[in-house]
């Protein structure tokens, strides 16, 4: 009796309850292994693997049906074929919840900046280097920024998208811009990545020191432009690169423009 257990210590086991092994048994999907004189009924404890690949397969979403022909087949190729198909499912699965924890890691951090930066001059602070996945204006049919409207986004999104599906990149889909600082136009609208790609699409922003300005609660940056500009000409500052121009606050919050927080900086 050492390997008996009652339906309520084998649902201890099985992190479930006594009522879905009930269920299980009414379906003829899952039954105890053994009964007493006394009409009592034991499970085995070997039986928690098997209960353990039911547990599994019904979250991936298979129907109890198809769960029950593939407990009561015999044929190898069949289950072969079931576990196969289960392990794509898991596989997709996996792949929507590491995008969503990237996005909710990258837009947490980018509220965390904005709210701990507080000043009306650009600042110097050191940033770590970030993955880019970067798209010229020129392939988006853009000649400046402010031709971006809800058919060109469509286009930029199914950019994004086809390339995070070739990569299986990550992204928080939130649009950043690359400004010449000589000619102080818009080159490339991008996204961050989570890591470096074999593509021509792909730019690494170096870590190092940057002159940056974060502007709150205003969709308009014009007045930051200006304002980062003349600090530059004002002193002097040599930037290296493209500047970069992100929102923070990200499409989560921005729909109240209170919310609103955007950073401009460049390599110092």
């Amino acid at each position: 009796m050492n390997n008996r257990l009652t339906s309520g210590e084998f649902a201890t086991i099985c992190n479930t309850t006594k009522e879905t092994l009930r269920h299980y048994k009414n379906l003829e999907l899952f039954c105890p292994r053994y009964v007493d004189d006394n009409g009592y009924s034991y499970y085995d404890v070997e039986q928690f693997y098997d209960f353990y690949i039911i547990s599994i397969l019904k979250k991936t979403g298979t129907p109890l049906k198809k769960i029950k022909d593939f407990v009561n087949h015999n044929d190898l190729e069949t289950i072969l074929s079931i576990l196969e198909l289960q392990e794509k499912i898991l596989k997709m699965e996996q792949q929507k919840l590491m995008e969503m924890a990237f996005m909710i890691k990258s837009t947490s951090r980018n509220i965390k900046m904005g709210l701990s930066k507080n000043s009306t001059t650009p600042q110097i602070a050191y940033f770590e280097h970030e993955h880019h996945f970067v798209m010229p204006l020129n392939e988006l049919d853009l000649v400046q920024i402010d031709d971006l409207n809800d058919i060109s986004l469509i286009k930029v999104l199914d950019l994004i998208n086809k390339f995070c599906s070739k990569e299986k990149a990550l992204t928080d889909y939130q649009l950043g811009a690359n400004i010449d600082p000589v000619t102080k136009g818009v080159t490339h609208m991008y996204v961050k990545t989570d890591k470096k790609y074999s593509s021509k699409y792909y730019h690494e922003k170096p870590a190092g020191n940057y002159l940056y300005f974060i502007k709150k609660s205003s969709w308009d940056l014009q007045e930051s432009y200006n304002i980062f500009f003349e600090y530059m000409q004002n002193n002097n500052i040599k930037p290296i690169g493209n500047i970069y121009a992100y929102d923070l606050a990200g499409f989560l919050v921005n729909i109240n423009e209170e919310n609103s927080m955007s950073m401009i900086c460049v390599r110092l």
